[in-house]
């Protein structure tokens, strides 16, 4: 969708630049600055969807982070234990 609001403000411009596009002044720029907003509406949506990705991908971090303390707290619990008893200061 980005790109071809992109592509259809340039074909926009060069069609206006060599003289087939012909337009009364209140249209003249309703093409490349619809394309435009469409463009930024567009890049918008993206970076939403992108920071709705990031907030799953951290949430999950988070969880197996927790799980990861768990075992560790285990680790330790066990080389303490193997400490012992081999009589390891």
């Amino acid at each position: 969708m980005f790109y071809s609001s992109l592509a259809t403000i340039m074909i926009w411009l060069i069609l206006k630049i060599i003289g087939i596009i012909q337009t009364p002044v209140w249209l003249e720029y309703g093409v490349p600055v619809t394309s435009l907003v469409i463009a930024v509406f567009s890049l918008f949506h993206e970076l939403i969807k992108d920071l709705t990705s990031i907030k799953i991908d951290v949430a999950e971090l988070k969880i197996n982070v927790t799980h990861l303390d768990k075992d560790m707290g285990v680790v330790k619990r066990d080389m303490t234990i193997v400490k012992n008893e081999l009589q390891i200061a």
